[in-house]
């Protein structure tokens, strides 16, 4: 309760961004958020849900709906990640589509397959993509996994602290 003072005390004349990603539970918003005089005239306050109900519970009523990308920006994704480029390398075009669709789109995934794949031959992408394809329901614990086991031991505990940071 002390903390919830301190919020409305130290925040109400401040413009503040304040972002509350993957929020889950009605109390979650009450606690941080819970009313907009808490924070100073111009602050955006912005909420990432799957449960939209919760944001119309809390009186949110300014949503914006995140679709996955196209399948061209997806791949744009992964090339930024892999070749550092926005397109593919030569020979690479139709490899990059398959990594593309076994990870579903997801931007996540093809940020960390896509990191794990830079610099390598063809025959390494294949071997990434046969395990990618043994993944039955693409479940994107699955695809980080074989991304991250793709990493070096530097790359790798990279990734943990930045998992660690935003946990």
């Amino acid at each position: 309760l002390c903390i919830l003072g301190l919020i409305d005390e130290r925040l109400h004349d401040h413009r503040v961004l304040v972002i509350f990603d993957d929020v889950n539970n009605i109390k979650q918003l009450e606690a941080l958020a819970g009313d907009i005089s808490w924070f100073g005239p111009g602050s955006r306050v912005v909420v990432t849900t799957e449960n939209k109900d919760l944001l119309h519970q809390h009186g949110i009523n300014n949503t914006y709906h995140v679709g996955f990308p196209s399948t061209g920006e997806a791949l744009e994704i992964l090339c930024r990640y892999a070749f550092r480029n926005s397109y593919p390398h030569d020979g690479f075009q139709e490899l990059a589509l398959k990594v593309t669709d076994l990870c579903g789109n997801l931007p996540l995934g093809l940020c960390v397959v896509g990191s794990s794949l830079r610099g390598k031959k063809e025959d390494e992408w294949e071997d990434v993509m046969k395990r990618l394809e043994s993944v039955l329901d693409r479940d994107i614990e699955e695809v980080l996994r074989v991304g991250y086991e793709s990493l070096d031991e530097n790359e790798q505990t990279l990734f943990l602290h930045i998992a660690v940071f935003f946990n």
